[in-house]
């Protein structure tokens, strides 16, 4: 986002990646509760989808009950995303 000359702050996935071929954002997430609800997930993955750069896809990711046993939910409904990539 730097060189690109866009600021840090503001809203924005934590995450952009880039494979080469297609570049995506994540939304990172960490919890000490039990467990995440799908409305929570939604939101999360709803912010990996903001941002001023263009990607492929997008995805979101949770870690949660941290204390106890430690779980990890992935977010990346299928057909939820479309490509927003010029060609």
């Amino acid at each position: 986002m730097e060189l690109k000359g866009y600021p840090i702050s503001g809203e924005r996935p934590d995450f952009y990646c880039d494979t080469l071929n297609k570049q995506f954002a994540v939304e990172t997430k960490g919890y000490s509760a039990q467990s995440v609800s799908d409305t929570s997930m939604k939101k999360h993955k709803a912010q990996s989808k903001t941002g001023p750069l263009n990607v492929h896809f997008s995805a979101a990711n949770v870690a949660y009950n941290l204390y106890r046993k430690p779980k990890i939910k992935y977010y990346d409904p299928e057909g939820d995303d479309m490509p927003t990539m010029a060609p």
